[in-house]
């Protein structure tokens, strides 16, 4: 829990370093992260200030369809062979 606090303490101030100096680039060198991930955090501040900066996962929630099962009998026989080919 206390990362999480930690981590919203550090969106915030990056939210108001961006505020003082009124630049994306100047305030991403400042606080050490990149421009998309300070203008990702302006966004969500701006769209919703009442709320505070909350740690919001974007990872995809979906398993990928093209995945190899590497224990599939059918799979195993075409990995050896790329391996090979390959020289990995």
């Amino acid at each position: 829990m206390k990362n999480d606090e930690r981590k919203i303490k550090a969106h915030e101030k990056w939210v108001k370093t961006y505020v003082e100096l009124g630049s994306i680039t100047k305030a991403a060198l400042r606080c050490g992260v990149s421009r998309p991930t300070l203008y990702r955090w302006v966004k969500r501040y701006e769209e919703k200030p009442q709320i505070k900066l909350m740690i919001i996962n974007n990872a995809s929630k979906k398993i990928p369809r093209n995945k190899i099962i590497i224990n599939h009998p059918d799979n195993s026989s075409s990995i050896s062979n790329v391996r090979v080919e390959l020289s990995f």
